[in-house]
């Protein structure tokens, strides 16, 4: 009978031994839910039943204060913060857009505007460190909720995009990391700054951060390894991994603050990596384990899947098609079939 238990332990599944730690898996919970209040209770109570262990959130400056002489809302994120206190999941702040008034660039909504001051912007970061950090005023004003303060800072997200930035984005996002960095620190010195996540050529963009000296302003390095082939994935993060090495960021954590497939083929613009319905859920569950089983060797601190609720119908945008969950046309809201999948692959792995 010993020698079978063995033998049954040493056949596992890789998936069922490869347990990985609290918020290492997650999600981007996506803008359609951050603008929608009344789904937000609900969304994140059922995030913590799926095993969602981190919540991506982005922080709109744009959105908190479009005047300068406005004192920020903070109404937005506070729903967001709150409810994943409750249900004890971590917050991953993405704090990206500046206003107009904060930006030389002209707002048509076609770009995200950048800051004419890099100075403006931590002043923003330094708002949001003091109601939502270990000292924040937020868990003043909420006593009857369990504390769960922001200790990770995203700053910016995809600067190698020209979406996200217009010019010479190595030298711009470095000047903003710069800033940030001071600002962070100073407000909460054991907060951790997070680069932001990086598409596409990812190992490329990186390498230019490093050359430029962008070392020693960031804690993690973060990574968005968008790709139609399974087994171009680890070999993205892998060469992600291997500039870092090369750098003296051996130990450095690494994180994918985005993965995803969406479900978006024969429904959107293709982007070389729109599929199916059914191929979104074998993506989804071989990815996952495959990075938790590459976890260790590799420095993945966390893996957050884009996105937790999208559109689903009606656009041309194929990252709408990309959550576990869909916003339907009477305002509701239905899981797809890689909400299962992700649900089963949490148990797996243990993830919380």
């Amino acid at each position: 009978m010993a020698a079978l238990c063995v033998a049954m332990l040493l056949f596992a599944p890789a998936a069922a031994q490869a347990k990985v730690p609290a918020g290492w898996l997650g999600a981007a919970i996506g803008e359609d839910l951050a603008s929608r209040g009344p789904l937000v209770e609900g969304e994140f109570a059922l995030m913590r039943r799926s095993g969602v262990g981190t919540a991506r959130v982005t922080f709109d400056w744009n959105v908190a204060q479009p005047f300068r002489d406005w004192t920020p809302w903070l109404g937005q994120t506070d729903a967001i913060v709150l409810a994943a206190a409750r249900r004890g999941i971590a917050v991953l702040p993405t704090v990206v857009g500046a206003p107009g008034w904060a930006s030389d660039e002209p707002a048509d909504g076609t770009f995200v505007l950048t800051p004419r001051d890099p100075a403006d912007y931590a002043t923003w970061l330094r708002v949001l460190i003091a109601r939502y950090g270990p000292a924040g005023s937020l868990w003043a004003e909420h006593p009857d909720v369990p504390p769960r303060p922001i200790r990770a800072w995203q700053i910016w997200n995809e600067p190698n995009l020209t979406r996200y930035w217009r010019g010479d984005w190595v030298a711009g996002y470095l000047a903003l990391l710069r800033v940030a960095y001071a600002a962070v620190k100073a407000a909460d010195p054991g907060a951790k700054v997070v680069l932001a996540g990086l598409p596409n050529y990812s190992w490329l963009g990186l390498s230019a951060l490093y050359a430029k000296g962008a070392a020693p302003f960031f804690d993690v390095v973060a990574i968005h390894p968008y790709t139609r082939r399974l087994k171009s994935l680890v070999a993205l993060v892998d060469a992600n991994r291997r500039v870092m090495r090369a750098n003296g960021d051996a130990k450095t954590p690494l994180w994918v603050t985005e993965l995803g497939w969406p479900a978006a083929e024969g429904r959107a613009r293709d982007l070389g990596f729109n599929v199916t319905s059914a191929a979104q859920v074998r993506l989804l569950r071989e990815a996952v384990t495959t990075l938790a089983r590459e976890r260790t060797r590799l420095r993945i601190g966390k893996v957050l899947w884009y996105s937790w609720l999208s559109r689903g119908t009606g656009t041309t945008d194929p990252f709408a098609y990309s959550g576990l969950r869909w916003l339907t046309s009477s305002g509701g809201v239905r899981s797809t079939p890689a909400l299962a999948a992700f649900q089963r692959v949490a148990r797996q792995l243990g993830a919380r």
